[in-house]
């Protein structure tokens, strides 16, 4: 997943904030439970009323910037 965020994140860089957590930090546990990710790669997109969209599983590049479309209203 990282390959398509470097790719497609940086035309949204300014719209949206992107929070990258490392699954293999143990200080990171809690988040992990609280949000319930069980799988790898697992994207949450929230948007501006804080509702979140979990995705389960790889992206395409289409699919990632089409979700930061949905999130920056088209921009």
């Amino acid at each position: 997943m990282m390959q398509v965020v470097d790719e497609v994140y940086p035309e949204f860089g300014g719209s949206v904030a992107l929070v990258d957590v490392n699954v293999y930090d143990e200080t990171n546990r809690n988040l992990l439970q609280r949000a319930q990710i069980r799988s790898i790669p697992t994207q949450i997109f929230f948007d501006q009323t804080g509702q979140g969209q979990v995705i389960v599983g790889a992206m395409t590049l289409d699919q990632f910037r089409e979700q930061m479309q949905t999130l920056t209203g088209g921009e």
